[in-house]
């Protein structure tokens, strides 16, 4: 009686484990791909900052830079002008922001970050705003 429940719960569990795996997923568009890629990118940055790694800092610094080159970029700064002016800042802080950390001074380093930071919510901020009405 005891292996028939176990058998069962294991199918059980099997089942949904497949359901899970196999059902349909909603595919990312390349905007949230980008953006997902762009959170990713600042959490390591976040982190080579508190650890005064520069060496990473530079590196990911310039991936962040090189992530605005992307196809996605332009279309998605493209939906008003207060964003189209802040995406073109964001590689230009990146680019600083890597600059500072080849230095090794960590007063630039973090004036830099915090720079491309504010950028960064600045935008966040304009694209999580209500559309106005047509």
């Amino acid at each position: 009686m005891k292996k028939l429940w176990l058998i069962v719960v294991l199918i059980l569990v099997g089942l949904f484990a497949l359901t899970t795996t196999l059902g349909p997923r909603r595919p990312f568009r390349p905007a949230q791909r980008l953006m997902r890629e762009k959170a990713q990118l600042s959490q390591q940055l976040f982190t080579a900052v508190v650890r005064h790694d520069f060496s990473l800092v530079s590196t990911q610094a310039q991936k962040l830079a090189v992530l605005t080159q992307s196809a996605s970029w332009p279309s998605l700064m493209a939906t008003n002008a207060a964003l189209a002016e802040l995406g073109e800042q964001l590689p230009q802080r990146a680019e600083a922001l890597s600059r500072a950390a080849g230095t090794s001074d960590s007063e630039a380093v973090q004036k830099s970050f915090l720079a491309l930071t504010r950028n960064c919510v600045q935008c966040h901020r304009h694209l999580q705003s209500p559309k106005p009405a047509p």
